[in-house]
């Protein structure tokens, strides 16, 4: 069953609506999420998450079968559990209680100095209420404390998400395309920010 943050209104409206004076939104939107470093038990609400989530991120951009493809090649528990292991840390968000959001890390790549950010994923249904901004905000801070001058990442050319990332601050520096195997191509930009 897929987790909702509204399932009155998934466009979010329910929520926003009752709360007009936007400062005190965006305080009870905090207010009501955790950010956290994930452990090992965490790694089967990271699956359930990318299994709800790409599906509705890249179902208009990726066939199902590319879809399916890359999340047994990127979200197996093995796969998870080796990257958590090898010292790249995965956070977990959750708002209101439940698991919503995730975002896996790497330090100094490509370069030293950045911070790679190799997943950021919010349900659906808990996009459009700052939720990905405030996922963001702690990610800098995490790399300002880590000692990094840039936030680096690849999305696909074709994502939505693109857009939020230069509201964020992102620059695109290049294009990719990366072959995953199997006939498929992953088509990227590369986006970096650099840290004050």
């Amino acid at each position: 069953m897929p987790t909702f943050c509204f399932a009155k209104d998934r466009r979010n409206t329910y929520f926003r609506d009752r709360h007009s004076d936007l400062s005190n939104f965006f305080f009870l939107v905090m207010k009501n999420a955790t950010w956290l470093p994930a452990t090992d038990q965490d790694i089967g609400t990271i699956r359930k998450l990318a299994h709800e989530i790409w599906p509705a991120t890249f179902g208009k951009i990726l066939t199902k079968e590319q879809i399916d493809y890359m999340l047994n090649w990127m979200y197996s528990e093995a796969t998870l559990l080796e990257k958590q292991a090898g010292g790249h840390p995965f956070f977990v968000l959750r708002f209101q209680g439940r698991p919503v959001g995730f975002a896996h890390l790497e330090h100094h790549v490509p370069e030293k100095k950045y911070l790679r950010l190799h997943k950021l994923y919010l349900h659906p249904s808990c996009q459009g209420i700052g939720l990905g901004r405030l996922m963001l905000n702690h990610i800098e801070e995490y790399a300002k404390e880590h000692g990094m001058s840039a936030l680096h990442l690849n999305v696909n050319r074709f994502n939505r998400s693109v857009a939020f990332y230069e509201r964020c601050g992102f620059e695109i520096t290049a294009e990719e395309d990366i072959d995953i195997g199997e006939g498929y191509l992953m088509e990227d930009f590369q986006m970096i920010k650099p840290l004050a």
